[in-house]
C-alpha cells in the first residue's frame, strides 16, 4: 500500500507538471521547487501548489440494507456507493445530503452524517483530475424507494448478506469473478469497498 501511495503521488506530480508549465497570469513559465511539489512564477512573485478536488462517497443504511447506485457506464451486475464533488463552500455533510437526494431522490437527516475514513484517487486519465475521496455513512430510518437522476441507471436496498457474498467475491483474481450471478462490487482498493467492509463488521 505504501508503494501504491508513493507510485500515484510519482504519477499525478509529473501530470500536474505537464499541465501547469507557465503562469496563467503574465504567462512566465514555472520554475518547480521542492522535488516538483510547488512552482513559482519568479515574475509575479507567486507561489503554486498542485491541488485536488473533494469528493463524498457515501454509503447510505438503513438497518441491515444498504443502498447502492449503478452508474451508467458499469457492467449490469456492478453496483458502488453514491459518490460526487463538494460544492465550493459547501460542508461534508451538506454534500452528502445534496449528492444523495440529487441522484436517488432519498432524503437524509444532516445529523445523521458520519465521517469514515478518505482515500486519494489519482487522475491517472488524461484531462480527469485527481480526487479528494471523503467516505461517509449516512443512516436513514426507512429504506424509501430510489429515484434515479441520468447519471445512475439503476439503485437498489442491498441486505447485508449480499454485500458480505460479494466482498468475498472481489477477491476472486481476474475475470473469473465475472463468471459467477449476482452482485458485483469495486475492488478492495476503492473507498466504496472499504466503506461496504466495514458497514459489514458494525453489529
Amino acid at each position: 500500500e505504501e508503494d501504491q501511495g508513493l507510485a500515484t503521488m510519482g504519477l499525478n506530480l509529473l501530470q500536474w507538471q505537464m499541465d501547469n508549465k507557465y503562469c496563467g497570469k503574465c504567462q512566465t513559465e514555472f520554475m518547480y521547487h521542492n522535488s516538483g511539489r510547488s512552482c513559482r512564477c519568479e515574475n509575479c512573485k507567486v507561489t503554486y501548489f498542485p491541488r485536488y478536488n473533494p469528493v463524498v462517497i457515501m454509503l447510505v443504511v438503513c438497518g441491515d440494507f444498504c443502498l447502492l447506485g449503478r452508474n451508467k457506464q458499469f457492467p449490469s451486475r456492478m453496483f458502488s456507493a453514491l459518490a460526487g464533488f463538494i460544492d465550493v463552500g459547501e460542508k461534508i455533510e451538506q454534500a452528502v445530503v445534496r449528492e444523495v437526494s440529487e441522484e436517488v431522490s432519498v432524503e437524509v437527516d444532516i445529523s445523521q452524517v458520519r465521517y469514515v475514513s478518505s482515500d486519494f484517487w489519482g487522475g491517472f486519465r488524461r484531462n480527469y483530475s485527481p480526487e479528494l475521496m471523503i467516505g461517509c455513512v449516512a443512516t436513514v430510518d426507512t429504506m424509501q424507494e430510489p429515484c434515479c437522476s441520468e447519471e445512475i441507471a439503476e439503485a437498489r436496498w442491498f441486505h447485508k448478506d449480499e454485500i458480505r457474498e460479494a466482498l468475498e467475491k472481489s477477491k476472486i483474481p481476474g475475470l473469473q469473478k465475472l463468471q459467477n450471478d449476482g452482485l458485483l462490487l469495486p475492488p478492495p482498493f476503492a473507498t466504496a469497498h472499504k466503506l461496504a467492509a466495514l458497514w459489514c463488521k458494525e453489529s
